[in-house]
């Protein structure tokens, strides 16, 4: 329950023991709780059913909320943008995506798309999709031949995996390896924002207090400078800036994304340590970037960033628009071809601080 007087000055948030988690985020941190409060959010963590018989720990329900708020925003720029929805997997390291893949026809493409995105990283990670889990599904989240050929090992490992529902034989399938928790929720397949007004971060001696963090990509509100994108490019356009503005992989994210699926993100202490990250992760995969779509969280303060971008293939982008040097940023893109979507000045995708 939230309670808060008219005149703003104080809150109050009373939460209950829902059940005991196996330990903190170290083992050593033990007793461990998940907490809930009396909500109507369809997608609170408390409205998951937890279908295996195993009990998560304090990183896996941080990983889990990450995870959604990661699927719901993408969902929801795609409804925003296109009307429409495709299918969507979201594959994650400790909350932060390391893959994102999306088809329009197959949700068997869209897991490929986002397992092979960081097929290292994704070991042991975390799974989120927006489709019911089926059996062919299930196998191709369980263990890779294609891997096993490449790393010597065919399992994926993975601790979490999300979705609206699962077929019995695909159940079977994933809870072969004893450590894998599914939750499931059918709202995933309608994705929603979360209903509190309010998000809060404790802090010794008390809490930060900010609004949610609602905003959803919006294109009729950006100014697009160059040629409009294509089909194909928002598609990537979409993923990049999901990935960016619900990632934190040290500040300053930076997100690229090409054929319906993220290629490589990277953060740090400068914009241009992040882009450099994002184009090595990108090309490690991959043999190139050339026409990829990037999206950074912040607004880029000088040229030597986009500049990486340019020269490593990307060929369209999504940034917020500010700084000192904004004019000389954006006549870089445009003299040098790129197709750039600039969001208002007072978005920005900083995240988890």
């Amino acid at each position: 329950v939230l309670s808060i007087t008219r005149d703003d000055n104080y809150g109050t948030i009373l939460m209950q023991k829902r059940y005991r988690l196996s330990n903190g985020e170290n083992p050593y941190q033990v007793p461990a709780d998940f907490m809930g409060i009396s909500s109507t959010d369809p997608l609170s963590l408390e409205s998951f059913s937890l279908v295996t018989d195993n009990t998560p720990c304090f990183t896996n329900m941080a990983d889990f909320d990450c995870l959604i708020e990661t699927l719901c925003k993408i969902a929801l720029a795609f409804l925003n943008n296109k009307n429409k929805i495709p299918f969507i997997t979201v594959a994650a390291k400790h909350g932060n995506p390391c893959g994102i893949g999306i088809d329009w026809i197959d949700p068997i493409v869209s897991i490929e798309n986002a397992l092979w995105g960081n097929p290292l990283a994704i070991w042991g990670g975390e799974v989120a999709i927006n489709f019911p889990l089926s059996s062919e599904a299930a196998n191709m989240l369980y263990a890779s031949t294609k891997r096993m050929g490449k790393y010597g090992s065919e399992k994926w490992m993975l601790d979490i995996i999300l979705a609206p529902s699962i077929e019995d034989t695909a159940y079977k399938v994933l809870s072969q390896r004893k450590n894998t928790k599914i939750f499931i929720n059918w709202n995933l397949s309608t994705p929603t924002l979360p209903l509190g007004e309010w998000k809060y971060r404790l802090v010794r001696g008390g809490a930060l207090r900010q609004p949610t963090g609602a905003y959803i990509l919006d294109l009729k509100g950006s100014v697009q400078m160059g040629e409009h994108l294509s089909e194909e490019e928002l598609d990537s356009a979409i993923i990049a800036w999901g990935c960016a503005f619900t990632s934190f992989h040290g500040g300053n994210e930076v997100a690229i994304a090409s054929g319906g699926r993220l290629l490589g993100i990277g953060g740090g202490s400068s914009t241009v340590d992040a882009t450099e990250t994002a184009i090595y992760r990108s090309l490690k995969y991959n043999q190139s970037i050339a026409g990829a779509v990037f999206s950074a969280d912040a607004f880029f303060p000088f040229t030597d960033a986009p500049a990486l971008l340019i020269n490593a293939g990307c060929k369209a982008g999504i940034s917020p628009s500010g700084g000192i040097n904004r004019k000389k940023v954006e006549e870089f893109f445009i003299k040098n071809g790129i197709k750039m979507v600039f969001l208002p000045e007072d978005i920005r995708g900083f995240y988890r601080h």
